[in-house]
């Protein structure tokens, strides 16, 4: 089944090969007019060079701060809880103190 997403994330490299889309991610927490828009972040591990050094991406779109009307929850806290879901998940990748992690929002 093919699903239509509302999401505009992107992730650019100059590769070789295709770069695969490792992990997307949905935020289940949003607020008023963005609670239609499938928020959320992508994931890309990206081996560069002929010694394929691991690159990891993330770009994200967090809960906006100009929507007004997010009565049970402020903006604020939206976006805390997304960045918390954000470091879970990096935490999870037990990424290397060696390695680069992009992120962009």
């Amino acid at each position: 089944m093919k699903q239509s997403l509302l999401l505009s994330l992107l992730i650019l490299s100059k590769t070789d090969g295709q770069l695969p889309i490792r992990h997307h991610i949905f935020f289940p927490r949003a607020c008023r007019g963005h609670t239609f828009v499938r928020s959320g972040f992508i994931y890309a591990r990206i081996l560069h060079g002929k010694s394929e050094i691991p690159i990891h991406t993330i770009a994200t779109h967090l809960q906006p701060s100009d929507h007004r009307g997010c009565f049970l929850s402020s903006e604020e806290r939206i976006r805390e809880k997304q960045m918390n879901e954000i470091t879970d998940f990096i935490d999870a990748r037990i990424i290397s103190r060696s390695e680069f992690l992009f992120f962009s929002w």
